[in-house]
């Protein structure tokens, strides 16, 4: 047994993770030389993984001699947990309308969405203290405490989708001079608050209405009934009200 009748994917959470992926992409570092002078501006590669990937590598090969070599400073992130949030609950059985068209007389509907958290990493590799510094100076000023993304979840819905920020774990695995290289990693966690949807259904739009107006006895007996009237309204005779029900006029 199905939970619904038909089939339906709406590809919503590689949408969410490409979309988080996105706002750390380009980033630029300033390559110190050791004359403390900037020799060059680099941008930092970003892909999704998990950093164990790049950790294991520069732990089999630290002087990076291979020939497909790592390149650092470079990101990984991954989304690592969805869980339900129960504090944007709304209503289940309620339906939006998100389209309508008078001409074929069809209006697609669906369940109001489902809230979610997304939660997210973003690793960071560096092989210097200063190159860590730049990327996260360049990365938590703009949650305060959340950064909010327009989301086109679907064709007809749009929503807010805020990104808030955890915190942050380094780890620093050399503990020689500290204006040496070494390799350091860094941990920040974010959250989004998302939502997922139902499958869209469609249901016919009422355009034409025809109500007979009779008059009943006082001892309501419908046999002696008389037809007063007939009120016959049709939409299509309204262009101003067509305009307002048709969602793409």
């Amino acid at each position: 047994m199905a939970i619904f009748n038909n089939y339906y994917f709406h590809d919503l959470t590689q949408k969410y993770i490409l979309i988080f992926g996105s706002l750390f992409s380009d980033m630029k570092v300033q390559k110190i030389g050791s004359d403390k002078k900037s020799t060059s501006m680099v941008t930092v590669p970003i892909n999704y993984a998990a950093k164990e990937k790049y950790a294991q590598r520069m732990e089999d090969d630290p002087e990076q001699k291979r020939q497909a070599a790592i390149v650092l400073p470079r990101m990984s992130y991954q989304l690592t947990d969805l869980s339900y949030d129960s504090e944007r609950k709304i209503a289940r059985n309620n339906k939006l309308t998100i389209d309508r068209d008078v001409n074929s007389k069809l209006a697609k509907q669906i369940y109001v969405p489902a809230p979610y958290q997304l939660t997210f990493t973003l690793d960071i590799v560096t092989k210097t203290l200063n190159e860590l510094n730049q990327l996260i100076e360049q990365i938590i000023p703009a949650f305060q405490p959340d950064f909010v993304v327009k989301i086109k979840a679907l064709d007809d819905v749009m929503f807010d989708m805020p990104i808030s920020y955890g915190g942050l774990f380094i780890n620093d695995s050399y503990d020689g001079d500290i204006g040496e290289d070494r390799q350091i990693t860094a941990t920040l966690n974010f959250t989004a608050k998302v939502y997922y949807f139902a499958p869209i259904t469609k249901r016919n739009i009422i355009l034409d209405v025809n109500i007979p107006v009779f008059d009943i006895p006082v001892d309501n007996d419908l046999k002696e009934s008389v037809l007063i009237e007939t009120f016959d309204f049709n939409a299509v005779d309204y262009p101003e009200l067509i305009k307002k029900l048709d969602y793409r006029g």
